[in-house]
């Protein structure tokens, strides 16, 4: 089960989940944050490596460090193949938010 992701102001450009961004709340003494719901989007020709945490382009073999050079490489199936690391989806922030609110 994956568990659900959100952006917030304290970094714009990757996605946490709930449980993250309170564990940073707590550690930068912020006893307020409004998340935004990350919703997923497919950017063809391109993927992103959940172990790394960067983007590669599908079909350049120099800017795709994915396969067997990779020291992260896992098979889905175990044997070969599509690494279980890859994934084809994005995410962007969505207009639906909550407010999450310490009391320190």
């Amino acid at each position: 089960m994956s568990s659900k992701l959100y952006f917030s102001e304290l970094d714009d450009e990757r996605a946490y989940t709930r449980n993250a961004l309170i564990e940073k709340m707590k550690e930068d003494g912020i006893s307020e944050l409004k998340i935004y719901k990350a919703k997923p989007e497919k950017i063809s020709g391109v993927f992103f490596c959940t172990e790394v945490q960067e983007f590669a382009d599908v079909s350049d073999p120099f800017d795709n460090p994915c396969g067997k050079q990779c020291k992260d490489y896992s098979p889905r199936n175990g044997k070969s193949g599509r690494c279980r690391f890859h994934n084809q989806y994005s995410y962007t922030p969505s207009d639906e938010s909550i407010t999450i609110k310490l009391f320190m």
